[in-house]
């Protein structure tokens, strides 16, 4: 056979010069010589027209049929010798191409085939490991050794710029004196090729003819008949001046052809040469070298129309990290180091797992809003050279004189060539969006990535275009694009103390730093919680040591919670994560476990506080952070240079080299995510008086005067209150209480109300009392110094409230069961009930007082608001004059001073009255 290739990849190819008498060429490229043939006479078969060992040639050439006169191919010229009848049987390759068979066994010419020695087979000829290899070892498994294997021949062998070329052509003499057909590897019942090499017959070939030009060299391994036979050429070994392939052989195809023939006894056979085997050196440009993203010596060129060679992390995985500093910048930048190639750069879609709508993936990549294509940019900081660039990738003799008044031009290279993707992985606004919120069961608020995706691109040089011949050099690779992103806390709206924010933002997810109130004396908690938008990764809550948490604070461990399992086969066929599972899990394709746990991507951690006394009006602030345990997007991924204009034009981009990680929150040890801040603010008390507690002035004015009664009782409310705290209410330790007085606690609690009551007495007429009263709030605690409860005041007390209490002269209150007959002697000795009657049977325009009707019958009432007896007039009040002293008044009222005195009892002696004194009398007592 016989195969010819448009330059352009077409294969549609007719071939010229064939035909009776000379060849006849089929459109599968089989060459029939018709002197090989029996000929027809007279519609039964004759004998060849030519003898034994006669030599053909036959020239081919190749035109494409797509192009009207273009221009013929090269011509292929080689030569056929026949055989004497009776000689080899040729062979035949089996229909699957697994072996060979002959139609009548015995002698054959030579095969070309490849040789192995020594490997472990399956049965089915399949290889057991590379890792298997002693022959004791692979036996005892059950399996097939083989010391020598042999295989199809090689036919075509491609040469790198600067390397020694070699092509191997080995072949072989097999026996079919008892076998019809045999495998090139073992397998059940059959027979491998190798089993029937001859021990006899040994191999020589012809190879003269491609050292003949000079430019070539070939040399066997012996001259002697050899079973198998081994000859290597060498390309271009033949030069003087460039022995090695060079840039001027970028695109050529020498085709070597050589036949074979055994040491046969039977010159019938040993003269006949086999068909020969021809190997096509090709002379291969250098692909562009992929300087951006990093590849490993894994990572495969693209074969398949689909991502199914990449799905195992064969290709380093590209990051796109949320929370960055800047955008995600994928960088595909690449090299062609043949002079005069020009690079180009094309991002590939396939199926739907590209990464983004504007991708190639409309239903299932993410918003084109989020994504950005640069052009194709040559990295020289000069925009005229990216145009030249891109006209040259189409015609590479564009000669820069096209481009007038740019002669710096002149030295242009345009052999590097760069795109670039920017991503903004944050919520889209339309479209897909990367990441979204989420509500789990409880009502917890979280964020979580979509799918990851792929991004596949072809880098290509114009290698055709340059040296007219060949095809140009390419190579495609899919990377896997991960996203990620650290924890985020949690928000709850039914649990406001669950990882406190100060409300939810337009993304469903919380927002702003909440402050809440707490008070002295009373235990208050509340929760970090963080959940990481990547299932598989592990988390921990931490809490900043600036500002820490206040004094008797206590920090809880963290709190795992363990969300199970989910597939590790995305919906797109993409794998969640390379995990490899044990020996006796099951597994899917690649040993990837099918599914990955998350024991702690989502936790939290509480604070408890007691707020202590003395901090009341004060403000702490507590801050906690979460963090993952991968450290890809620190080492694995690249953001947009922060000194790049914030213009993303795609027909400008920023040359700068970008930034590796994320931010400085993206560490080797885990990703940081935002801090939440919680602000407590400790209640300080705002107490105040209530308005019917009777001293209701402020002190700081002057306490409130009111009037007492010998035989009235006295009784105030006294009431203070306090939104937040329990209150208290006190006699204030500077007031001196009179004999019988008492404060009597009615409630406790926010509102404390206390009783004041007091009842005077005979011999307190005249006396003048001051009752403070102190109002304040109160908390019960327990401190780290202590565990036993502890009471104390907080905050500022109220305003000290007092009551002035003057007890008056001549006026007694007596029960409803009194007559004026029985109370005249209580009074005074010079008391009757007819002077007591007197005194109070006529309106002496006290409000306090009541008219006595009957001397008999006394009435009660309210006295200040409080149940009293009826309050009567003992008679008249009189204020000292000027140096007058008592007997000077008992003598003018006709009475005694013993009697003034009996009424008067504050007047300890007749001296000790002074100016304006007022004195209760009974007049007219003799």
């Amino acid at each position: 056979p016989i195969t010819a290739v448009d330059e352009d990849g077409a294969t549609r190819v007719r071939y010229l010069y064939g035909g009776e008498g000379v060849a006849v060429v089929t459109t599968d490229g089989k060459v029939t010589v018709p002197p090989l043939l029996f000929r027809l006479a007279g519609g039964l078969p004759a004998n060849p027209a030519y003898t034994t060992n006669h030599l053909f040639k036959a020239r081919i050439k190749a035109v494409d049929p797509v192009l009207p006169n273009s221009a013929l191919s090269t011509t292929i010229t080689f030569m056929i010798k026949s055989c004497a009848m009776g000689g080899p049987v040729p062979l035949n390759t089996l229909p699957d191409g697994s072996g060979l068979w002959t139609k009548s066994g015995g002698q054959t010419t030579p095969v070309f085939v490849t040789i192995g020695q020594a490997r472990c087979a399956e049965t089915t000829g399949l290889m057991v490991t590379p890792m298997i290899a002693d022959r004791i070892t692979c036996l005892s498994l059950g399996k097939v050794w083989e010391p020598v294997w042999i295989e199809p021949p090689q036919t075509l062998v491609q040469c790198q710029l600067g390397v020694e070329c070699m092509a191997k052509v080995e072949a072989v003499q097999i026996d079919f004196t008892s076998q019809r057909q045999c495998w090139w590897s073992g397998r059940a019942g059959g027979t491998r090729c190798s089993s029937l090499m001859s021990s006899t017959l040994g191999v020589v070939m012809d190879y003269d003819l491609i050292s003949a030009n000079g430019e070539h060299t070939a040399w066997p391994d012996s001259t002697s008949f050899r079973n198998p036979g081994v000859v290597r050429v060498y390309p271009f070994k033949g030069r003087a001046a460039f022995p090695l392939p060079y840039v001027a052989d970028i695109g050529r195809r020498e085709t070597f052809c050589l036949a074979a023939r055994n040491n046969a006894t039977e010159t019938r056979v040993s003269d006949c040469w086999s068909v020969p085997h021809c190997v096509t050196v090709q002379v291969m440009g250098r692909k562009p070298r992929t300087l951006s993203p990093s590849i490993s010596s894994t990572c495969p060129d693209r074969t398949r129309n689909d991502i199914s060679q990449y799905l195992k992390g064969e290709c380093p995985d590209i990051f796109l990290c949320a929370n960055s500093d800047t955008f995600s910048e994928i960088v595909l930048h690449a090299i062609d180091d043949d002079e005069g190639e020009t690079v180009n750069i094309k991002i590939d879609t396939l199926g739907l797992t590209n990464l983004g709508q504007n991708l190639g993936d409309p239903t299932n990549g993410y918003s084109a809003g989020l994504l950005n294509t640069s052009v194709l940019v040559y990295p020289l900081n000069n925009p005229l050279a990216d145009v030249y660039c891109r006209a040259r990738t189409v015609d590479p003799t564009l000669p820069v004189a096209l481009l007038p008044g740019v002669p710096a031009l002149s030295t242009v290279q345009c052999n590097s060539g760069m795109m670039k993707v920017t991503f903004d992985l944050d919520f889209a606004t339309s479209g897909n969006s990367p990441i979204t919120a989420m509500t789990d069961p409880h009502g917890y608020r979280y964020a979580t990535f979509g799918e990851d995706k792929v991004l596949c691109y072809t880098m290509t040089d114009n290698q055709a275009a340059v040296w007219g011949r060949g095809l140009n050099n390419f190579y495609s690779r899919c990377h896997i694009v991960r996203l990620r992103g650290p924890p985020v806390f949690e928000i709850n709206p039914m649990l406001p103390l669950d990882s406190p924010f100060l409300g939810i933002g337009p993304n469903g997810l919380g927002t702003g730093e909440a402050s809440i109130d707490v008070l002295l004396g009373k235990s208050f908690n509340f929760t970090m919680r963080a959940r990481d938008p990547n299932f598989e990764d592990s988390i921990n809550v931490l809490f900043l040591q600036d500002p820490g948490v206040p004094l008797d604070g206590k920090l809880t461990d963290q709190v795992c919670v363990d969300h199970g399992t989910r597939t590790n086969l995305q919906a797109n066929g993409i794998y969640k994560t390379y995990t490899n599972c044990s020996a006796n899990a099951a597994q899917l394709p690649g040993n990837f476990c099918p599914t990955v746990s998350s024991p702690c991507s989502e936790a939290y951690r509480q604070v408890v506080w007691t707020p202590q006394p003395g901090s009341e009006g004060s403000v702490f602030r507590v801050c906690a952070i979460a963090k993952d345990d991968k450290g890809y997007c620190a080492s694995s991924f690249t953001r947009r240079n922060p000194s790049c204009s914030p213009s993303t034009d795609p027909a400008a981009p920023c040359l700068l080299d970008p930034v590796q990680g994320a931010s400085e929150a993206a560490t080797p040890q885990g990703f940081y995510g935002d801090s939440l801040c919680v602000n407590l603010q400790v209640t300080a008390p705002v107490p105040y008086w209530e308005n019917y507690t009777v001293p209701s002035d402020n002190a700081t004015v002057g306490a409130v005067e009111t009037l007492g009664h010998v035989g009235c009782d006295i009784r105030y409310a006294v009431a203070a209150t306090d939104a937040n705290y329990d209150m208290a209410i006190e006699i204030h330790q500077d007031t001196i209480m009179p004999r019988g007085a008492t404060l009597f606690s009615v409630r406790s609690g926010s509102t404390a109300e206390a009783s004041f009551r007091w009842t005077p007495q005979r011999g307190m007429e005249g006396s003048t009392h001051t009752i403070c009263f102190r109002g304040f709030a109160k908390v019960s605690f327990k401190s780290h110094l202590s565990p036993e409860f502890q009471e104390t005041t907080v905050g500022d007390e109220l305003p000290v409230r007092c009551v002035r209490i003057v007890v008056r002269r001549c006026k007694y209150c007596v029960g409803s069961d009194d007559t004026l007959l029985t109370k005249m002697k209580e009074y005074s000795v010079d008391m009757n009930w007819l002077r007591l009657w007197a005194a109070n049977g006529n309106d002496d325009g006290d409000p306090l007082t009541m008219q006595v009707e009957d001397p008999g019958v006394l009435s009660t009432g309210l006295l200040g608001g409080v149940e009293n007896g009826q309050l009567l007039n003992i008679g008249p009040i009189y204020r000292l004059l000027p140096g007058e002293t008592l007997h000077q008044v008992a003598a003018r009222f006709r009475t005694t001073v013993k009697g003034l005195l009996d009424l008067n009892p504050d007047i300890r002696s007749e001296t000790s009255v002074r100016e304006g004194q007022d004195l209760c009398m009974i007049p007219c007592t003799f």
